[in-house]
Order: structure tokens, then C-alpha cells, then sequence
């Protein structure tokens, strides 16, 4: 697990490298910031439609092959970036970078492949770690190389970093399975996945608790500058705790967590952290200590959803259908941002602080219920059936 472990936080690094500069380069190239938000959006959406094909070649040609392949794609996109005149060049390189984004997808296929059903849920833990970390340490240098630099050395930097990596991994990772001369099917798979009980439950809940969450991502700065009446300087204080505890949870607890509990137990207990979060976040203005409250349960609570159910997903089919299974995840991830974080700053300013939290709160407690009630006797795929 330790190759993409390392190429994967890497990887993560250099995409939160570019972030936080991004609307900075629409501004400087004469875009207003509505139309940096819009730009910001259009990588999340050709990532909805580019994932599972992404996932599907994982499937096909072997993960490692379409990790390569992706950072190559993203170097290029990273260095057209840097190179960008106009907010037409930007809009349209950050749609390239969108479709070529098969890294996401493609790095939970080789860590649900070279885990078994045992320590699936440690191994995208694992790797939900490297996601934190590589988050966390990107915006935060990113900050630093904007009070010296200007705005496109982030996107060099994140180039030359995607080169390394995809030159790196062709000799420094490990094939994630052996490819087997059978012809792939992709239509044989998708009759398969929609046979299975309980995936669509799976993927519904999974996309409208990222929806929730996303939500907060998005009104968190109205939240901050509104209701604490701080400023950015706090927020990034908050995202930095938030990063933390999910290292700590998903890169050391989890695994230890699942050998007591089960992936829907853990799921459950996810959910209602992230509802307790949402709770609190009305009456957390009090003082700066308890806006730390929030966070922290919205992490941990976000933390034990995601890999649990990204390996109870894998764990349903065979090893040859995980990169469609975990592609349209990741699909299904893409638009969630979309929805949430362009809706939260409209339902938070039209419903109010209390009514647009306790609204989010009420909508997981529907999810638990539903999840504990219909989710029952999963069935884990046997790879040696």
C-alpha cells in the first residue's frame, strides 16, 4: 500500500497546490468572480461524465496503466494552465483537466484490487489519509508561494510534480492484479451491478451525503465571515483541523475500528457524527473554541462514511467490475459538489443560519434510517468463487 500511498499524496498535493490560486488567474485574465465560480465547477463536471470510463479502462487495461496515463494528461493540463491568456484558454484547459482526471477513480480501483474483503475498508482508509494530507499540506503551500510568487507558479510546480509521479510509477508501482486475455465486457458487467440488492442503495446515500457535506464546504465561508465575523485566516485554521482529523481517523483508527465493527455500523456512526455537526454549527458562534466543534464531528463523521462505503461497494462485485463500480462513485461524487456547493450559498442566505443546518441534519437522519433498515445481509463478492 505504501507506492500509492506516497504517488497518491502526492498527486493530491499538486491538485491543492493549484486551488486556491485558480480564481485568482480568472481575475487577473479579466473574469468576474461569478464566472470564476463557473470555471472552479467545470473540472467537477467533465469529472462526472469522465470517471466511470475512466473506472471502466481500469477495469480493462489494469489500474496502474490508467494512473500513468492520467498523470501525464495532468501535467500537460497543469502546464497549459501556467500558460493560459484569456479566461476562454482557462475555461476550456479546466474541462481538459476534468476529463483527464482518471487518477480519483483510478486510485481507488488499485487499492480496492491489491486489498482483499478483509482489509478493503483499512485500504481505502489508507488511502482517504493521502487524500487528507495531500489536501491539507497543498492549499497551505499554496499560500506561502502566493505572498512570493505569482499565480501560475503554483500550476508549473503541480506540472512538474504529475511528470514525476507518472514517470515514477511506471517502474516504482506495482501492477494492481494480473490482466487476464478473456475479453472485457462491459455490458456483461453493468447487467451484473444492477442485479446486486443493495448498490443503488449504496450509491443514493453515498451521493446525498456528499451532497450535505458539500453544502457545508460551501456556506462554511458565509458561516465564518457572517456569524463569527472572522476571516479567511480562521477558515484555514478550520480546514487544517478538519485535515488532520481525518489523517488520524482514516490513515490509524479505521482499520482498527472495522475489526470491532462492521463497514454498515461504522457508515451509521459516520452519519450521525455529520448530524451532530450540523447541529452544533447554529449554536457554535458562542466563542472561537466551540466553531472548532463543527468541524471536528463533520470530519470524523465524513472520515468513516466515505471508505466504508467505497469498500462495501468493491466488496460486491468481482475484481475485473471494481474500477466501474468505484468510477461511478466517483462520478457520483463530481455532481454531488456541483449540487451542494452551488446551492449552499443560496439556502443558507434564504433559509437562515439554523433552518438551512437543522434542514441538512433532518436529511441525514432520514438517510440513517434508511440505510439501517434497508441495508441488511450485504453480500460480499468471492473472488475465489
Amino acid at each position: 500500500m505504501l507506492p500509492i500511498f506516497i504517488a497518491n499524496s502526492f498527486y493530491i498535493f499538486a491538485l491543492g497546490l493549484v486551488i486556491p490560486s485558480l480564481p485568482f488567474m480568472v481575475l487577473a485574465r479579466g473574469g468576474d468572480p461569478a464566472l470564476a465560480s463557473v470555471i472552479f465547477a467545470s473540472f467537477s463536471a467533465a469529472a462526472f461524465i469522465s470517471a466511470p470510463i475512466w473506472g471502466i479502462m481500469a477495469d480493462k487495461y489494469g489500474a496502474k496503466q490508467t494512473l500513468i496515463i492520467s498523470a501525464f494528461l495532468s501535467a500537460l493540463c497543469y502546464l497549459l494552465l501556467a500558460l493560459s491568456q484569456n479566461v476562454t484558454e482557462l475555461f476550456i484547459i479546466r474541462i481538459m483537466a476534468g476529463f483527464s482526471a482518471g487518477w480519483l477513480a483510478s486510485s481507488l480501483t488499485y487499492m480496492s484490487n491489491i486489498s482483499s474483503n478483509h482489509n478493503r475498508t483499512k485500504a481505502m482508509g489508507v488511502l482517504g489519509a493521502s487524500f487528507g494530507i495531500g489536501f491539507t499540506l497543498g492549499p497551505t503551500v499554496s499560500g506561502i508561494l502566493l505572498n512570493y510568487y505569482h499565480y501560475e507558479i503554483t500550476a508549473f510546480i503541480s506540472a512538474i510534480m504529475s511528470l514525476i509521479i507518472a514517470c515514477t510509477s511506471i517502474y516504482a508501482l506495482p501492477a494492481s492484479r494480473k490482466i487476464t486475455k478473456e475479453n472485457y465486457s462491459f455490458t456483461k458487467s453493468l447487467k451484473i451491478i444492477q442485479k446486486l440488492p443493495n448498490i443503488k442503495l449504496l450509491f443514493l446515500c453515498y451521493f446525498l451525503v456528499l451532497i450535505i457535506f458539500t453544502s457545508l464546504e460551501g456556506s462554511f465561508a458565509l458561516w465564518i465571515k457572517f456569524i463569527l465575523q472572522r476571516d479567511a485566516s480562521f477558515l484555514s485554521w478550520l480546514l487544517a483541523c478538519s485535515g488532520l482529523i481525518s489523517i488520524i481517523i482514516q490513515g490509524g483508527l479505521l482499520g482498527r475500528l472495522n475489526k470491532i465493527f462492521s463497514e454498515k455500523t461504522l457508515i451509521l456512526c459516520g452519519i450521525l457524527l455529520l448530524t451532530c455537526g450540523f447541529l452544533i454549527l447554529p449554536f457554535a458562534a458562542s466563542n472561537q473554541v466551540m466553531a472548532f466543534m463543527p468541524v471536528i464531528f463533520a470530519a470524523a463523521g465524513l472520515s468513516l462514511h466515505n471508505p466504508c462505503m467505497q469498500s462495501l461497494m468493491s466488496q460486491s462485485v468481482s475484481e475485473n467490475q471494481h474500477g466501474l463500480i468505484l468510477g461511478t462513485a466517483q462520478s457520483l461524487a463530481s455532481l454531488a459538489r456541483i449540487i451542494g456547493s452551488s446551492g449552499a450559498g443560496f439556502l443558507f442566505i434564504a433559509l437562515g443560519v439554523r433552518y438551512f443546518y437543522f434542514s441538512c441534519a433532518f436529511l441525514l437522519i432520514l438517510i440513517f434510517f434508511l440505510l439501517m433498515l434497508r441495508l441488511v445481509n450485504h453480500q460480499k463478492y468471492d473472488n475465489n468463487q
